[in-house]
């Protein structure tokens, strides 16, 4: 479990996102720097990024962002998202929805794997933010404490 905590904090906590001229991704701890691809600010429902923690039969637990287009409000959003999940035979083990953001725990099979996940949408104008944790449903114990409090680091910067 540390080694898992570790990978994750290195990867994910001690990564500062510069904005400016260019973006630039440094990590300290495993002392490294990478100028990302730029984005088009217009782009709609793109992954933006992507977090690892080490493969475990098969498969990384991971942290995704995702901006989406959607212009109407938390509700309808929440609405959509449990449609979905229910079209997909998912169950909502946990939900919570405000004004600007909705966040799930969920689990379901994905290519006959089942995973286990917890998300958080944020709505900033037009846009969701949506950052999703996801493991093995049977490593959700090791690993959950550390996505989660990763998806809930997720801040907007000026």
């Amino acid at each position: 479990m540390s080694k898992i905590l570790i990978a994750l904090f290195s990867v994910l906590f001690t990564f500062n996102y510069v904005l400016g001229q260019d973006s630039v991704y440094i990590s300290k701890e495993l002392k490294f720097k990478i100028t990302p691809p730029k984005i088009d600010k217009k782009a709609v429902n793109t992954s933006v990024a992507m977090f690892y923690l080490p493969q475990e039969k098969g498969f990384s637990p991971n942290i995704s962002i995702v901006v989406q287009d959607f212009k109407e409000s938390m509700a309808e959003y929440d609405k959509m998202n449990k449609e979905e999940f229910a079209n997909m035979k998912w169950t909502i083990l946990k939900s919570e929805i405000s004004e600007d953001q909705a966040t799930y725990e969920y689990t379901g099979l994905n290519s006959g794997v089942k995973i286990r996940c917890y998300t958080r949408a944020c709505k900033v104008g037009n846009s969701i933010y949506l950052i999703t944790a996801t493991a093995l449903d049977e490593k959700w114990e090791e690993t959950s404490a550390a996505l989660i409090t990763s998806v809930k680091s997720f801040q907007f910067t000026k």
